[in-house]
């Protein structure tokens, strides 16, 4: 059993505003392209920063208005048998976060 990734994107517009961003997944196989491309992403500090500025980019390509992509990643924490026993439950905790501006 290994710990799951998630991916939360951030952009924010010239004028402040802020706006969730998720990449587009275009059914199932896109789906688990996705949570395979999440697995490989913790593999070094330069890999972590590609696959982000990737991301950040994607974001800010599709929409003209974006000036900043925040990018953040957490892991699930999943627990011992025995530390579930003692009412440790799985959680997600911050493990990648940076911050691109465009201007």
């Amino acid at each position: 059993v290994s710990p799951d990734w998630d991916l939360r994107m951030t952009c924010v517009t010239e004028s402040g505003e802020r706006r969730d961003y998720t990449l587009p997944l275009h059914g199932r196989e896109m789906e688990v392209k996705m949570y395979s491309m999440l697995g490989h992403f913790s593999h070094d500090d330069d890999t972590m920063d590609l696959f982000a500025r990737s991301w950040a980019v994607y974001a800010m390509n599709h929409d003209p208005e974006v000036d900043i992509v925040e990018v953040e990643v957490t892991r699930n924490f999943i627990p011992s048998m025995s530390e579930y026993r003692e009412g440790v439950r799985i959680k997600a905790e911050p493990y990648y976060k940076t911050t691109f501006e465009f201007r």
